[in-house]
This record gives C-alpha cells, structure tokens and sequence, in this order.
C-alpha cells in the first residue's frame, strides 16, 4: 500500500478524464468520466451471499488491473485507517500483490453511515476501470465502468464461470 498525494492524484484523473465534483458541494467529491463509458457492468451481490463468494467476485474484478487506487468520496483517504494519518492523503494504491488485502477491505469495512469509507471509489491505475462500492450497492449492484470493450469481455467471461448475477449496460457513443 502506498498513499498518492492530491497532486499525484490530480494527474491521473486528468490523463483517464475522469472529473471529481467540488467537495464542497452535497455529493461529495462523485467521480465521473468526461467521455462515454462503452460498457457498464453492475454486480448484483445480496446480504445473503457468502462473504467468500463476494470477495472471489471482487477478486476476479480486480484481475483487469495490476494496480488499484481507492479513495473515499466522502473525507480523505488518511481517514481510512489504511495510511499514516499523518500524511495528507487522497488516494491509496494497492499493488498487484495486495488485491486480496484490498478485496477483503471492501468486503469487510464498516457500512455505518458515519464511516468515512462507506462510499467509495476503486480506480484502476490506468483509468480504464473505475467501481463504485457506496451505500447503494446493496440495493442496486456494485457499479464497474469500463472504457475497454476487451477489459469488460474478460470481466463478463469470469464473473459468469463464478455464476453471479449481473447487468450489462452500453454506449455505442
């Protein structure tokens, strides 16, 4: 794991046009693509599911990058309790050697709505993915934007050996 500074971070969301909203606003700092996002896949993922099964799901997801970023919408990534609190932070990369670490993060993180990391974002380091685990994905599906046709193709072809239950969404532009 490695804290990315507000600069550092800055600059991959500018080079994968991705936009955060003003913090300062109601939503939070709400990451979208400034371009058409050609596939969309949510992963439906129910209470009853066995926390092995999720994180296999979450595992398999993880596969499309070596490196991940995640940060908060709401609050700081030091606020995760993941990073020296100490250092400002905005985002924290997790390598490909840690995607286990990062899985069971996202599977077993407090969901109270006072946690600073309820909702939040995973952004592949190259900017061709970004998931969105927050306090809507028990309802409406763990939300994984693909700006690869090839990357969602894998995505589809993994999640369906494991047998979970997905939507697939497209933009033809």
């Amino acid at each position: 794991m490695e804290a990315i500074t507000e600069q550092h971070y800055r600059e991959l969301l500018t080079k994968a046009e991705l936009k955060a909203a003003d913090p300062s606003g109601r939503i939070g700092k709400q990451l979208t693509y400034s371009v058409p996002v050609p596939r969309m896949v949510v992963l439906h993922l129910a209470e009853r599911d066995a926390e092995a099964y999720v994180l296999d799901a979450v595992l398999r997801v993880l596969e499309l990058s070596g490196e991940w970023l995640l940060t908060p919408r709401y609050g700081s990534a030091s606020d995760l309790g993941l990073v020296d609190k100490s250092i400002p932070t905005a985002a924290v990369s997790f390598g490909p050697s840690e995607h286990p670490q990062l899985g069971h993060y996202l599977c077993t993180r407090p969901m109270s709505f006072d946690s600073p990391g309820i909702d939040l974002y995973v952004l592949s380091k190259n900017g061709n993915v970004l998931i969105t685990w927050d306090h809507h994905t028990a309802d409406e599906g763990l939300s994984i934007e693909l700006l690869s046709i090839s990357d969602a193709s894998r995505l589809l072809v993994s999640l369906n050996e494991l047998g979970a239950e997905l939507d697939l969404y497209y933009n033809d532009g």
